[in-house]
């Protein structure tokens, strides 16, 4: 026995939106994934920023310490 309905056409929009709403929310849950992906890449990039700063201060302050010890006068 088949189905039939009063008005088809609720039917086929109705049936419709569901799929809207279904793709709509997989490519909400898409964008969040790679709104994560760059705020975890962005997160790695700034940790590896600040360890060249560090090394590059620190690379600095022995140059200077090196340098430093050369000018020094030793007054009697």
């Amino acid at each position: 026995m088949a189905v039939t309905h009063k008005y088809p056409f609720l039917f086929i929009i109705s049936y419709f939106c569901v799929i809207v709403v279904t793709l709509c929310l997989q490519a909400e849950a898409r964008l969040a994934a790679r709104r994560q992906a760059r705020a975890e890449a962005r997160e790695i990039r700034m940790r590896e920023l600040e360890r060249q700063q560090k090394e590059i201060e620190e690379n600095a302050d022995s140059v200077y310490d090196m340098y430093r010890g050369e000018d020094e006068v030793v007054i009697n």
